[in-house]
């Protein structure tokens, strides 16, 4: 039979050591694991033969320690490895060590230490391979500048002609690792070079840098002349190059050199073509120009905008610029159009138009100016034609053609382009409501030129213009938008850092209203809104702000609150200017994104020294169509915006000359304080007598009763004003009194 106390009494024992143990426990907590000390380098090797072996390899030098601290990590040791780790930063490496690091081990396993290392929270636990980041971006950046370092590439470029094929195959390796200066180098020296073994040895190396060489490859096929034109039609043969077809064609018809047009025909057949007659060579050039809108562009990043290699025939020079999608077809079209010169092609006026309105782009996106073969062309185009090429060049977003467009109509003299069919504005008119700043400065000058005396279909943008340029003067605008003040006032707080004249404004409608103000919309450099902007809402604020000619090139942000990020994000896809991101939170992250929305506009806003000089050329035009009547309605409408203009002192001159031919009462008043400041140069302030002068012979006296008594007060006061002061104050009395001889004359 059981005891049934013994159990009991076991069960109550047991039960007491439980008790026990839980108050130790609790009196004494456990160890942390982590807290305990790690293991050392030779605890970790008795337990492992593995890593006994790496810790018995020699670490006197950086190679070695950093071989060691790889082959741990290779072997799921990195807890190990975290210990060599510290001896290896600390020694402090220079530059060239680091790279001789990477050249040793290679980038990869750079990159693979830097993953190892991953950011983190201020607050979270370090890795255990913290540091290993830092140092191993330190060694690639090193490696990268001491591989396009100009003496160590022209050493390669040398050793490409080394008697044995190892040293010729370790530069070709160096050279293509060098990146585009390792190219661009192997370039210019194929086409200074003359022996035929040199030549092979770059051809080699540059055929071991593809896809890269193959953009520079159609440039050189394009424009380079000579043994370097020879040796690219071989090397896009050799490489299959497809793309490269065009100006191979063009080469095989219309070399002088037969060397040359061997290769191209050799090349021609290596890509699987037969040999092209010129009228084929024509068909093919007209078909890719046809075509150009929808041929894929070769972008980056956003896929807004993209790289073009461009060969310069005058300075035998390669380079490399970055572009917006429209200007890349226009260069690509470019390219063609010249090609189609080449072979006969531009017999009709199309094809002439064509070449001009791609060749024009070119020369101004590349800055070069036209060639005798350009000028020629454009000579030849009669101002209806130029006028036409100047409505396609607007169409296709071809600005810098545009622009040069616009400034030959303007030498031709021909007012006949103002005039058109059903009452619509000329292109040239039509020009003046471009969004793109120097197409509508364009057209106003060209107009200015023409000097028409009567209205024309558009006539009435003129003065919009002249103003829209006048108040184009000082620092870029800003307007930030939210419904709540506070915000908008913090993000016009964080602008105004950034160099804008920043403005908050609490609803939708008013930042349209900002937005379009003659003073603030011809130097908008941003527009920031918030997603939970209202009345009316974001999508239509939008739209609005895109569908005028005065905000359509303005980049706009939204800081989007998270419920709305998803609809901000719909608003931004279908407009190109407009970025959309979180609401920005702590400093300097506005800027940040400020920043990433100014990147979607390819041409930034205009300088303010562009700004400013293209407001004293528009003060200057509005003075004298005042002094002559011209046909133009609504010249008075926006004159307050010389009370702006008036105080800089680059365009206090023009201005002045324009607030005499005003003839307002707004405009005499400005004259009379601004003669009556008594720290501005004197002569100056006697400028300012003289078109008060003017103004009241030529309109008589406009001033109101109150100004009269305030003028009066001044030359009391200037009493013990110096002398010239003084005849001054008496003089703009007299004016006022009609008693200036001046006035009277």
């Amino acid at each position: 039979m059981i005891d049934r106390f013994s159990i009991l009494s076991s069960l109550s024992a047991f039960a007491a050591t439980l008790a026990l143990v839980s108050s130790l426990s609790a009196q004494e907590p456990a160890a942390d694991p982590a807290a305990a000390a790690a293991p050392t380098l030779a605890e970790f090797a008795r337990r492992d033969p593995a890593i006994a072996s790496v810790l018995e390899l020699k670490r006197t030098t950086p190679a070695e320690q950093l071989r060691a601290i790889l082959m741990l990590i290779d072997l799921g040791h990195a807890d190990v490895a975290a210990q060599l780790l510290p001896e290896l930063i600390a020694a402090k490496l220079d530059d060239a060590q680091k790279a001789a690091l990477v050249g040793e081990f290679g980038t990869a396993k750079f990159l693979k230490l830097i993953r190892l290392d991953p950011p983190v929270a201020k607050d979270a636990t370090p890795n255990q391979l913290a540091g290993v980041r830092e140092f191993a971006q330190s060694c690639i950046i090193a490696a990268d500048a001491a591989a396009k370092d100009p003496k160590r590439i022209a050493q390669l470029i040398a050793q490409l002609n080394a008697p044995t094929e190892g040293e010729r195959y370790a530069a070709r390796v160096d050279l293509r690792a060098a990146g585009d200066a390792g190219m661009l180098a192997a370039i210019n020296a194929l086409a200074e070079a003359k022996d035929e073994a040199v030549r092979g040895n770059l051809l080699a190396a540059l055929a071991d840098m593809r896809p890269a060489i193959d953009a520079p490859l159609l440039a050189l096929l394009a424009d380079s002349q000579g043994q370097l034109r020879r040796d690219a039609a071989e090397l896009a043969g050799h490489l299959h190059v497809a793309g490269a077809l065009p100006w191979l064609s063009t080469i095989a018809v219309t070399a002088t050199d037969s060397s040359a047009e061997s290769a191209a025909r050799k090349s021609i057949s290596q890509l699987g073509y037969p040999e092209p007659t010129i009228h084929e060579v024509q068909k093919l050039l007209r078909d890719r120009l046809a075509a150009i809108k929808s041929t894929p562009v070769t972008t980056f990043d956003d896929g807004t905008v993209g790289v073009w290699w461009s060969w310069n025939p005058q300075t035998k020079q390669l380079a490399a610029a970055t572009y917006g999608v429209p200007q890349l077809r226009a260069l690509t079209a470019a390219r063609l159009a010249r090609a189609l010169g080449e072979v006969g092609g531009l017999t009709e006026p199309n094809d002439r138009r064509a070449v001009l309105l791609y060749s024009l782009e070119e020369s101004a996106l590349l800055g070069r100016g036209a060639d005798a073969s350009l000028k020629e062309v454009v000579g030849a185009l009669t101002p209806s034609e130029l006028s036409t090429t100047l409505a396609t060049a607007m169409k296709e977003q071809y600005t810098a053609a545009a622009v040069m467009i616009a400034e030959e109509l303007g030498r031709r003299g021909d007012l006949s382009i103002l005039s058109s069919n059903g009452g619509m504005p000329s292109p040239l008119a039509a020009a003046l409501t471009s969004p793109d700043r120097a197409v509508r400065f364009a057209a106003l000058g060209a107009i200015m030129q023409l000097n028409p005396q009567r209205s024309f279909p558009g006539s009435s943008q003129v003065a919009k213009s002249l103003w829209y340029f006048v108040g184009g003067a000082g620092e870029p605008t800003a307007i930030a938008a939210a419904p709540a003040i506070l915000v908008a006032s913090d993000w016009a707080g964080k602008l105004r850092g950034q160099g804008y004249d920043a403005m908050p404004v609490k609803s939708g409608r008013e930042a349209l209203v900002a937005a379009i103000d003659p003073a603030v919309a011809p130097r908008l450099g941003v527009i920031v809104l918030d997603s939970d902007i209202g009345q009316p809402l974001l999508g239509e604020v939008v739209y609005q702000l895109r569908a005028s000619d005065l905000t359509a090139n303005v980049p706009i942000l939204i800081a989007a609150s998270g419920p709305r990020f998803a609809s901000a994000q719909r608003v931004a896809e279908a407009n190109s200017l407009v970025y959309a991101t979180p609401r920005p939170q702590g400093d300097g992250s506005l800027a940040n994104v400020v920043k990433e929305a100014l990147a979607l506009k390819p041409t930034p806003l205009a300088s303010t020294e562009v700004r400013t000089a293209q407001a004293k050329q528009a003060l200057e035009w509005l003075a004298k169509l005042l002094a002559e009547n011209a046909p133009y309605d609504e010249l008075k409408r926006d004159a307050f915006l010389v009370d702006r203009t008036l105080m800089a002192p680059e365009l206090a001159d023009p201005s002045v000359t324009v607030l005499a031919g005003l003839g307002t009462p707004e405009s005499q008043t400005a004259l009379v304080d601004f003669a009556s400041v008594t720290s501005l140069p004197i002569e100056t302030r006697q400028a300012a007598a003289d078109a008060l002068a003017a103004s009241v012979k030529r309109f008589g006296v406009q001033l109101k009763r109150e100004q009269v008594v305030s003028q009066y007060d001044r030359y009391n006061a200037s009493e013990t004003a110096d002398k010239p002061t003084q005849e001054l104050m008496g003089r703009i009395l007299d004016v006022i009194e009609k008693k200036d001889t001046a006035a009277q004359k």
